[in-house]
This record gives C-alpha cells, structure tokens and sequence, in this order.
C-alpha cells in the first residue's frame, strides 16, 4: 500500500490493519466487496426503474460504507445523489448515473489495493 490512489485513501485502510490485523483487514475486505457489488446492482436496478426512493436508500446505505473505508470522493458523490433524489431533481436519474460509474471504478480500485 503506497499511501492513497484516486478512489481510496489507503491510510484508512493502512490503520484498519493495525486495528484489527492483517487476517481481519482482508475478511473486511472481502465484505466490503460484497456489499459494494451488491448496492452497485440496487442503484443500477434503480436507475432502470426510475425510482428516487430506492436511489435515496442506496445512496444513504452506501454513503457511510464508503466514507469509513477511505473512498471519499463517492461518500461526497452519495450525498450529492441523495439530496438530489429527497429533492426531487429533475438531475437525479443522471446523478446516480455518474455515482454509479464512480462506485464501480471504486470497486475496481479497492481491488488494486493489496493488504
């Protein structure tokens, strides 16, 4: 782990490690995968059906995940995606297209990152 790279800031996952140990950092690794892959198919769901009230669940489920393992940048996108939709924007839809994107190129970097 160098440090950070454009999704993940690594420090967070450098101190998960020397809390909880390398074995448990990689098991916590795996779940985040897991739960990341599985709201990644819930926002896409979303999109195709149009329905801001699933895109704000997944959007608020998502956005703690995302801010507790050092992926900042879609924590921020999350909550722009989730007023959007508990405003009712007309940008929503698109919104969550661009989280989407984001939350999948995430995924891939967390991947990357060897423990």
């Amino acid at each position: 782990m160098d440090g950070q790279n454009n999704m993940v800031d690594e420090k967070v996952l450098q101190q998960l490690v020397k809390d909880i140990g390398l074995d448990n950092a990689r098991k916590f690794m795996d779940s985040l995968e897991s739960e990341y892959q599985k709201r990644i198919n819930s926002i896409r769901e979303a999109i195709e059906t149009e329905s801001l009230t699933a895109l704000t669940a997944e959007a608020h489920a998502l956005k703690s995940t995302a801010h507790v393992s050092g992926a900042y940048q879609l924590a921020e996108q999350l909550i722009k995606l989730e007023t959007a939709c508990n405003d009712e924007n007309e940008e929503a839809i698109s919104i969550a297209r661009e989280t989407l994107t984001l939350a999948e190129l995430t995924c891939f970097a967390y991947r990357d990152i060897k423990l």
